[in-house]
């Protein structure tokens, strides 16, 4: 069973053996991994608020998305695998357009407090 971890406490599927999620250079915590439709991408959220899709059968980076200020907390796919949502700690709610490799929308929700 796949348990959430602190910085995501909304879990995200294939979170375990996050070891090969890493890339050189960058060393921030794995908090969220989503497998596309398409099956050999994922999108990978960390705590830095970055989130990288990875190829399987390269093992590489294909493409780098930044824009949340916090720990991603969720991500997921649409049916084709041609977009992606990200939630963050910052409350933020993207949607990216994973093949031009840019952001479409920002939803910002406001929490009074």
């Amino acid at each position: 069973m796949v348990r959430p971890t602190e910085a995501s406490p909304f879990g995200c599927s294939y979170l375990s053996k996050v070891a090969m999620w890493h890339e050189t250079g960058h060393r921030a915590e794995v908090t969220c991994i989503e497998r596309s439709p398409k099956g050999a991408t994922f999108a990978v959220g960390y705590a830095d608020g970055s989130i990288r899709l990875w190829d399987v059968a390269s093992k590489s980076v294909v493409a780098t998305f930044n824009g949340h200020k916090r720990a991603v907390t969720a991500l997921t796919f649409d049916d084709a695998g041609a977009r992606l949502a990200s939630g963050s700690q910052d409350t933020d709610l993207i949607l990216w357009d994973v093949i031009g490799e840019a952001g479409l929308f920002r939803f910002v929700i406001f929490i009074p407090g």
